[in-house]
């Protein structure tokens, strides 16, 4: 009786690691897929504000119109940078589900147990963007 309440209970926790590395996966796809759609949209609010500026150099526009593209483009520019924290919010949870926050950031146990890192600390290449 005991050993297949130990066998459902590892069933279980078995379950519950797939779900949450699919669920964690999801999260990451999704949240990859929002940072891009930000920074088309930013671009795009840059193109826009060019535009209206360059209808104000010639007379056509207005500076109301050059306003509110210039404050479309901060908007725009915080919901990517948003976007991102949210991307790497998931790809760390994404990380933690795998199991492998300690590899993909490079610690080891043995620097961790003296207390010396033998290595500078960088931020990672990896980021979105290219780490601009």
């Amino acid at each position: 009786m005991q050993l297949r309440q130990t066998e459902l209970r590892l069933q279980r926790a078995t379950n519950q690691v797939r779900v949450d590395v699919k669920t964690n996966l999801i999260n990451l796809e999704q949240a990859r897929a929002r940072y891009e759609t930000a920074v088309a949209t930013r671009q795009l609010s840059e193109q826009n504000l060019d535009a209206e500026q360059k209808r104000f150099n010639y007379g056509v526009g207005s500076v109301a119109l050059v306003i509110a593209a210039q404050q479309q483009v901060a908007s725009d520019q915080d919901a990517e940078i948003q976007s991102m924290a949210n991307y790497t919010h998931a790809k760390i949870a994404f990380d933690d589900a795998m199991g492998r926050t300690l590899e993909v950031n490079s610690v080891s146990m043995d620097e961790a147990k003296t207390g010396r890192v033998q290595r500078d600390s960088v931020i990672p290449a990896n980021l979105p963007g290219g780490g601009k």
